[in-house]
């Protein structure tokens, strides 16, 4: 499964339990919060990323990219395909050989909408990061839909419209961690 973290043999995946893994085994610098209530109001975030735009945004990047993939396969081949990743398999047959229905796309664009708007929210108040003063997991979370987005051609959903999310992406687009992991050829836009 992608992603997926083998460290000291333990082999750990999906996104944000490793973040809160690497968190846990080194919290220096820290990116998450000293009190409760904070820690709370951090994993909330990170709960409706994993349950809202995280399952949203892989109905555009299947229907304006990975479905080219699948083009020339038969729908037999395809179906043994998408019967052999059991965690999947539903999605899969629901994308089929083509792409996702208007009906599928309308609600996961929806979705995915309402990922920004709840930002430009959270930093109306002028703060430069979701939760406050400095960087957490919650931004280290949604960044990679985010980027994900604007990679696909929906920056749209903050560029005009939502300053703080706006100046949000900037500042994180400006750190050298992402400008190490966003090489030429990394996204699809880029090939």
């Amino acid at each position: 499964m992608v992603p997926t973290l083998v460290h000291d043999e333990a082999v750990i995946i999906d996104s944000s339990v490793i973040m809160e893994y690497l968190e846990e085994l080194f919290p220096e610098p820290s990116m998450g919060m000293a009190d409760a209530v904070n820690c709370a109001h951090m994993r909330k975030w990170l709960r409706y990323f994993e349950e809202v735009p995280t399952p949203a945004i892989r109905v555009p990047s299947f229907n304006l990219h990975l479905v080219k993939h699948y083009a020339n396969w038969t729908a037999a081949d395809y179906a043994v395909m998408a019967d052999s990743h059991p965690i999947r398999k539903h999605f899969y047959h629901r994308l089929g050989k083509e792409q996702f229905s208007a009906q599928e796309t309308d609600e996961a664009m929806d979705r995915l909408d309402q990922t920004p708007a709840r930002m430009e929210q959270a930093l109306a108040d002028g703060r430069p990061w979701l939760m406050g003063d400095r960087l957490t997991l919650a931004d280290a979370c949604i960044m990679p839909t985010i980027d994900h987005l604007r990679d696909l051609g929906f920056e749209g959903m903050w560029a005009e419209t939502r300053p703080a999310v706006t100046g949000w992406y900037a500042r994180y687009a400006d750190r050298d961690a992402f400008k190490a992991i966003y090489y030429n050829g990394s996204r699809l836009s880029d090939g």
